[in-house]
């Protein structure tokens, strides 16, 4: 944030903004290399539908990583390459 605004404010340490990181991370993943960048965009598209649609954006944005907390445990990533490592492996054995 700090690079973006070219300071860095006090305003950046309120839970809010400092907690946008662990969103991202929750949402994306953190054991892929693309999971951090896959989590911004998630986080970025929904904060732009979501804020489009209704002014209480923070709790579907609660929703959501609630969701991902609950059903997929890791980021979208995460979930994404453990699949396709299972269709891989499931797919040769059967051949």
């Amino acid at each position: 944030m700090a690079l973006f605004v070219s300071g860095a404010y006090p305003e950046f340490a309120y839970w809010t903004i400092s907690g946008e990181g662990i969103f991202i991370n929750m949402l994306g993943g953190v054991t892929t290399f693309l999971g951090p960048m896959v989590g911004t965009v998630l986080l970025l598209l929904l904060n732009d539908t979501v804020t489009r649609l209704t002014e209480y954006y923070g709790i579907v944005l609660g929703i959501v990583i609630l969701f991902f907390a609950i059903g997929l445990k890791k980021g979208l990533m995460d979930f994404v390459v453990e699949w396709v490592a299972q269709r891989r492996g499931g797919a040769g054995g059967r051949g």
